[in-house]
């Protein structure tokens, strides 16, 4: 079932039903205000991160912010990050990439521009890679396995015709059960054909710089890939749902 869009004034949302009774309430019309009861796990001029509850749901808020009046001004004329990143996560989801599940997105709007953009997001319990992987450095099985999996992800990507565009450490999260999740998503899209090799090289020396400073990590991992590279293709699920809907290459 596709979300409801809704229109409240200078505000427009598109919300999972279970998000619904706090939009109906009026908690979710004023979303700086919600944010300010919850756990701040960032606070900085690109971003405001909080983690908080809604209803049942443990949930993760970010509130975009623009750094100078020139980056206000373009990023006003595109889809919000948080569209953007909502609909990226659907697409991801699709094709069984692990991402922070996609609750809802808000928007404050002036006329056709937008002001100010509100993701949510599912809450995902875990640290990040780069945490991850130097908890394991005392069990080789366990740090293998993680290296497999973080190989895994960035190669499913690709063989879905997917960039991340931004993976620093902390946009992947590892839980107990050693598997990476993806967050921070309003980078992913599917380049041009023409781009892809170039594009797909990006994210993966991204990836390998979280550990620049650790050149046997490094190392690992790049063996780790070239092994599942040349293991054949990693399977990509099937696409379901509004495709048009949910492109994350739309409009981005």
């Amino acid at each position: 079932m596709t979300p409801r869009l809704l229109h409240e004034h200078s505000h427009q949302a598109q919300l999972d039903d279970a998000l619904l009774p706090a939009w109906e309430s009026g908690d979710l019309r004023d979303p700086d205000r919600f944010m300010a009861a919850g756990v701040t796990l960032k606070d900085d001029a690109s971003s405001w991160v909080v983690r908080t509850c809604i209803g049942d749901e443990r949930v993760v808020i970010k509130r975009e912010r623009h750094p100078d009046p020139w980056r206000r001004w373009r990023r006003m004329l595109r889809r919000s990050r948080a569209q953007r990143a909502w609909s990226a996560a659907h697409w991801l989801q699709a094709a069984g990439i692990a991402c922070a599940a996609p609750l809802g997105w808000i928007e404050r709007r002036h006329g056709p521009l937008y002001a100010a953009s509100w993701l949510i997001s599912r809450h995902v319990p875990g640290v990040d890679a780069a945490s991850a992987l130097a908890a394991r450095q005392a069990e080789p099985e366990c740090l293998m396995q993680l290296l497999d999996a973080l190989a895994d992800v960035l190669l499913r990507l690709q063989r879905c015709g997917f960039v991340h565009g931004d993976l620093k450490a902390s946009n992947v999260l590892v839980g107990k059960d050693g598997l990476p999740v993806l967050i921070d998503l309003h980078a992913v899209h599917r380049p041009l054909s023409w781009r892809r090799a170039q594009a797909f090289e990006r994210d993966r020396a991204r990836l390998l710089r979280n550990w620049s400073a650790e050149p046997e990590t490094v190392r690992a991992l790049q063996t780790r890939l070239e092994q599942a590279e040349r293991s054949g293709p990693v399977a990509c699920a099937k696409r379901g749902g509004s495709a048009a809907a949910h492109d994350p290459a739309a409009g981005s």
